[in-house]
């Protein structure tokens, strides 16, 4: 038998960075846009991936593919304390990982995009529900947002976590940096939540978006039925 919401809950307890009322929006979403094939993008310590197994373990069985930078794994226990996770909330079968080698999961949708690419140029999508919980950067999670519309099955779901997130205060250092250069953010660009700057400047007026909307710290973003 599957695990309760609140015996999930139990066992996740102090699992960062998903707490038990994100999760309850999660479990909603899904059995809202009826996902069976969810990405999770932000492995990290394991625990969205292993709230939406959770939620697809219950509905009967789905597919949950997680996503991460592999590039640091060999500093981090991260990915360890991940598998000691979802084998501890008993989803472990429901999930697959993906341990990405290049620059950023930006790159790696366009590759994901591009091998869905038929002759007439469309993008057989992949996924019900998508959850981003990235860098909350305007540049690679507005680059992925857009990737993610053409990969998205109609009716689907984007989840865009911290919303109201700001560098300033945390990462005052934030810029772009090209060979010896590095090009340092304005005051403007530390002050303003990037993630915010996606939904209201690039999906709002997306004609592929029938819907966004903001609860607490997410943004839905519901995809048009074609």
């Amino acid at each position: 038998m599957p695990l309760t919401f609140d015996e999930l809950a139990e066992r996740l307890d102090g699992v960062k960075f998903m707490s038990a009322a994100q999760a309850r929006r999660l479990w909603r979403y899904i059995d809202e846009h009826d996902a069976r094939d969810v990405l999770d993008i932000g492995t990290c310590y394991g625990a969205s991936a292993a709230w939406a197994a959770g939620a697809l373990a219950v509905r009967g069985g789905g597919t949950v593919l997680t996503v991460d930078s592999a590039q640091f794994d060999d500093l981090s226990s991260a990915r360890e304390w991940a598998h000691e996770v979802w084998d501890r909330c008993a989803v472990r079968s429901l999930i697959s990982e993906e341990r990405i080698t290049c620059s950023s999961y930006a790159w790696w949708l366009l590759e994901q995009a591009d091998a869905r690419r038929g002759r007439d140029g469309r993008v057989t999508p992949a996924w019900d529900l998508v959850y981003l919980d990235g860098a909350k950067s305007l540049t690679l999670d507005g680059t992925a947002a857009m990737l993610l519309l053409d990969l998205i099955r109609p009716g689907g779901c984007l989840l865009l976590d911290d919303v109201g997130w700001s560098y300033a205060g945390h990462d005052t250092g934030f810029g772009l940096r090209f060979g010896e250069f590095e090009y340092q953010a304005s005051q403007a660009e530390l002050e303003r939540p990037h993630v915010r700057a996606v939904c209201e400047a690039l999906l709002r007026h997306d004609p592929r978006v029938a819907r966004l909307e903001y609860e607490g710290d997410w943004a839905r973003v519901t995809l048009a039925s074609r």
